[in-house]
């Protein structure tokens, strides 16, 4: 199931940068102002809520959809993308096919092809507000009478520059395999506070191998990394994630996105 998962994961990022031609991958023509973001500016939003069951089942087992989605004012760009994205996060199976381009493109499909209660939990809710950078943290909880399929993604928008920002546009260049070392020792210290749960370390680790993530989260005070369940350790684990602090960072992500007092030390 982990190797699978892994896929599903892969795939399911690479649906929502092909939903858009605004990630920037790369450290070009992004306007950012960190150094300022202290200031008490953030942007407004609504919540809206909804929650479908299949109109012609008769059964106590029903499937069901609900929804959590996030709107910003005025930002038609982000709340499209917001939209599709969550969508995305419906489909166990975004492999075989293109994300659908709503959240009702997919409760349609949704309900005209499951033939077994399902249950499908998605929501947005937003982490960080600040002048310069919001994240917006995605949900979804997939249940099908037997088998659950948790899943968090991290969006990281410039909200000046109206872009969405992956882990290659964030690191300086060549830093990838330094950040992914500051992310094995937390992996690595974990596995040392859990040994009693876990056993034996050298056979745990060839079972649930060390691998890098991009599903990362700029928050007020670290670098937030974030690993779903099934990836580094057994579904009982849940999910795992470490907060990198700036002062860590400081040789490893733009300066620009790092806080000023750690850009003066």
């Amino acid at each position: 199931m982990r190797q699978w998962l892994i896929v599903w994961s892969s795939c399911l990022l690479l649906s929502l940068e092909g939903c858009s031609t605004w990630f920037n991958k790369t450290s070009d023509n992004i306007t950012l102002d960190t150094q300022s973001s202290s200031q008490a500016i953030s942007y407004s939003y609504r919540i809206s809520t909804s929650s479908d069951t299949a109109t012609e089942c008769k059964s106590e087992h029903c499937s069901k959809v609900s929804v959590k989605l996030v709107a910003f004012d005025g930002k038609p760009k982000i709340n499209a993308f917001l939209d599709q994205s969550l969508a995305a996060l419906g489909e166990a199976d975004n492999e075989s096919k293109p994300p659908h381009r709503s959240i009702a493109a997919f409760k349609d499909y949704f309900f005209r092809t499951t033939k077994t209660a399902q249950t499908v939990s998605l929501e947005s809710s937003v982490i960080r507000n600040s002048k310069a950078v919001v994240v917006i943290e995605l949900d979804s909880l997939i249940f099908n009478g037997q088998n659950t399929l948790s899943t968090t993604q991290y969006l990281n928008w410039l909200p000046l520059a109206d872009q969405l920002i992956t882990l290659d546009g964030m690191l300086l260049p060549n830093r990838s395999v330094a950040l992914e070392q500051l992310i094995l020792q937390r992996y690595e210290q974990w596995l040392r506070d859990h040994k009693d749960e876990i056993g034996n370390l050298q056979a745990f680790r060839k079972i649930w191998p060390f691998i890098p993530t991009d599903n990362i989260a700029l928050l007020d005070d670290g670098l937030l990394v974030s690993y779903d369940p099934v990836l580094l350790a057994p579904y009982q684990f849940g999910k795992l994630s470490w907060v990198i602090p700036y002062t860590q960072l400081s040789n490893i992500l733009r300066p620009e996105l790092l806080p000023a007092m750690v850009n003066k030390n």
